[in-house]
């Protein structure tokens, strides 16, 4: 099950400043070809957008091409329509929730229309061994990571069961910001793992943050909420957020395809971009789990990038 809601930036590779940018789309304007030869053709957004794998038709649906989830051995593939709110300031936002599920679950944007705010949402099941070589293959990535960990005692869930012995779950809810070239430009994890059945034992958490290593990134967090009970004591979510800001990727696509480019970016008089993450986990005694997450991304090329989530049993 899936409620979403979103929206959107970019990441970026070589700085530019307004005067730089500006400059670089006056010599593709006034470019002029040989009086005696044909008008040279003039660039346009939508084939800036083709050369990215990104295509956009007459009813404002922008769709991505390059997508992680076509090398993955999903089952029970769905496709849905997902309705987004747009905020005051005009951006959409994307959120979901997966409630009551035992295999690993994955889900893709594949299409967003920014007029409407609604989200084409890719969403499957994949067996453990293909989530944990997915898992390895991201987590190997190399790129600026942070995993800080901490852990918590807990009391029994009634009284008269310390003497039960402790067996433990864990659980973990993964979002990734894409690039064009289906590159994961950040992603934040939090995992939790727990005491079942009513022992009393230990709560653990992390909250494992990436950032792709070639661009230059400024990093707020991750942050972690905390141990929370639940109000009828029958289980524990931990969540945890970061804020990532980088300008090298609108940079590169500026740099790249110049003045068609600047306009598939929204013509931003900025390279800057936002992205945020804001994920949860779930663990109840009985050894059920949910997850949750609220993502968003705005800034210079914002509608190239899409969103990502796994979800599953285990640690990441």
């Amino acid at each position: 099950m899936f409620k979403i809601l979103q929206h959107r930036a970019i990441s970026p590779l070589i700085r530019f400043t307004a005067v730089g940018l500006a400059s670089a789309c006056a010599l593709t304007l006034t470019a002029v070809a040989p009086a005696t030869a044909a008008p040279l053709p003039q660039p346009t957004s939508t084939s800036a957008l083709e050369q990215l794998g990104i295509s956009v038709s007459a009813d404002g649906w922008i769709t991505y091409s390059k997508r992680q989830s076509s090398s993955l051995p999903l089952t029970d593939v769905t496709v849905t329509v997902v309705q987004g709110p747009r905020t005051p300031e005009g951006q959409c936002g994307i959120s979901g929730e997966v409630l009551a599920t035992t295999a690993p679950t994955y889900s893709e944007q594949i299409g967003f229309n920014p007029r409407s705010c609604e989200s084409r949402v890719l969403s499957g099941k994949l067996t453990q061994a293909a989530a944990d070589t997915l898992m390895a293959r991201l987590g190997s990535a190399g790129g600026s990571q942070s995993a800080a960990q901490t852990s918590t005692t807990v009391p029994a869930a009634r009284s008269g069961s310390a003497g039960i012995l402790t067996s433990y779950q864990s659980a973990h809810t993964t979002t990734q910001w894409i690039d064009p070239l289906n590159i994961t430009i950040t992603q934040q994890a939090i995992n939790l793992q727990w005491p079942l059945y009513g022992a009393g034992g230990t709560l653990s958490s992390s909250w494992p943050s990436y950032a792709f290593p070639y661009d230059g990134w400024t990093t707020y967090g991750p942050y972690f909420s905390g141990f929370n009970t639940l109000y009828d004591n029958s289980g524990w979510y931990v969540s945890a957020n970061s804020h990532f800001v980088n300008y090298d990727f609108a940079a590169l696509v500026y740099f790249l395809l110049g003045l068609s480019g600047w306009l598939a970016c929204g013509a931003h008089l900025t390279t800057r971009a936002d992205f945020y993450h804001n994920v949860q986990v779930t663990g109840y005694r009985s050894g059920g789990k949910n997850h949750w997450w609220s993502d968003s991304v705005n800034g210079a090329c914002s509608n190239l990038v899409h969103h990502a989530t796994l979800n599953g049993y285990g640690w990441w």
